[in-house]
């Protein structure tokens, strides 16, 4: 279990997703997180997506796995379950659901039972 250091809510409502094998546009690089791109997907919902996760071809890219990029909503002094991370983001489960956090907002020094180390 993790802390969370910082309130997050999430910027993207109806978050990009899809199934391995799909083809999604590519637009522009992000600058604050290297290695995640602006990403179009087969509803036509854009948002982020780790470069990673695609064979890229042209202006298109294959996702080599299932995508989503739901941001979990959580509070400052909640703790989360953090499963992987990917890009400066960790994928999370939390009272409120789950779904991926920035790193800077949990607090890796927390030990098991909760209190910071």
């Amino acid at each position: 279990m993790i802390r969370v250091i910082e309130d997050h809510v999430p910027q993207y409502p109806d978050p990009v997703r899809g199934r391995a094998g799909e083809r999604w546009r590519l637009g522009h690089a992000d600058d604050e997180y290297p290695g995640w791109i602006w990403s179009t997907d087969l509803a036509g919902r854009s948002g982020w997506a780790p470069i990673s996760a695609f064979v890229r071809d042209g202006d298109f890219g294959v996702l080599l796995h299932d995508y989503e990029a739901t941001e979990l909503d959580a509070r400052a002094g909640e703790m989360v379950d953090a499963e992987r991370e990917l890009g400066g983001w960790w994928w999370c489960h939390g009272p409120r659901g789950a779904g991926w956090l920035p790193a800077a907002k949990l607090g890796f020094g927390a030990r098991r039972d909760g209190a910071v180390a």
